[in-house]
């Protein structure tokens, strides 16, 4: 591996490093007047993480599972912020993000097994009472092992602005704003990567099947890869909806936002030209997907 792709890599786990809890959950609108909670319907992710910046603190998240950008964030303070079910809802999962000093926020959950709520409560309680013992590893700037590879591997490619000996503390301060340019950059790639649940969402699992059980050569060709309790329609829909596929897609998505996917692409005979679920679906796109003759002889 040469020290560029070496850079990538240190990079990359300290941006993987820094998300310490990921799960599905929408937000929701409090009338104050009324005081009631109405759920938003779109479909979010909450990611909590460690600041780069500043790791005495945690980022907490919100953005749409198909945007682009973050539209909901708060630095959480340690033993400053609660996660709590709000028991007074009783025809959803609502939870509470209180923060010291600020307004309650109300946030309903989307993950498949109601099991899931409480381990995920268990685990911000953790997060925001500052126990690190099960929050990852933290991303410090200064001491963290990561960044000390990352800066050996930045000394050894000869990274300081002038290419000639000047003092550590100027290399230093030139190392840590690249890599914090690399991070914001990588940091905004993984946040608009899409999750494999919104290839098949469980709303429209009729339809996806519908439209793969239409020609009758493409349910062939599928069910050849299929056990056969999963060859019939209503089976593959009971399936595509199940708990177990979704836990299975969130544990892939990990894999191919990961440095470690790259064994899995070569099982399926693709190539690997990064990370993250967009790139995947574009490695099978291009390996399994129409040629272009095909595609122009469908539009004459």
């Amino acid at each position: 591996m040469n020290r560029d792709a070496e850079l990538v890599a240190a990079l990359r786990k300290q941006l993987e490093d820094s998300v310490i809890c990921q799960f599905n959950a929408g937000r929701c609108n409090y009338d104050p007047d009324t005081k009631l909670v109405h759920s938003k319907p779109t479909r979010g992710k909450i990611t909590i993480k460690k600041n780069l910046r500043d790791p005495s603190l945690f980022e907490f998240e919100w953005s749409e599972r198909n945007s682009t950008a973050v539209q909901f964030n708060r630095s959480i303070i340690p033993q400053l912020a609660s996660w709590k079910k709000t028991d007074d809802c009783k025809d959803g999962r609502v939870y509470t993000l209180k923060i010291s000093g600020g307004t309650p926020c109300f946030f309903w959950m989307q993950e498949v097994k109601l099991e899931k709520d409480e381990e995920i409560m268990e685990k911000l309680k953790d997060i925001f009472k500052g126990d690190d013992s099960n929050s990852g590893s933290p991303a410090n700037m200064d001491n963290n092992e990561g960044m000390q590879a990352f800066m050996n591997l930045f000394g050894s490619t000869g990274g300081n602005t002038g290419g000639n000996t000047g003092s550590s503390g100027s290399q230093m301060n030139a190392a840590q704003q690249i890599f914090q340019n690399q991070v914001n950059q990588m940091q905004q790639q993984m946040e608009s990567d899409p999750d494999l649940q919104d290839v098949f969402p469980s709303d429209r699992i009729a339809d996806l099947t519908e439209i793969i059980c239409m020609e009758e050569e493409n349910l062939e060709a599928l069910v050849q890869h299929l056990p056969e309790d999963l060859r019939s329609r209503e089976d593959l829909n009971e399936h595509l909806q199940s708990a177990e596929f979704r836990s299975a897609c969130s544990r892939l998505n990990q894999v191919f936002r990961s440095t470690e996917s790259g064994p899995l692409y070569g099982e399926l005979g693709l190539e690997q030209s990064g990370i993250g679920v967009a790139r995947f679906l574009e490695a099978l796109n291009e390996r399994f997907g129409p040629a272009e003759d095909d595609e122009e002889m469908g539009e004459n």
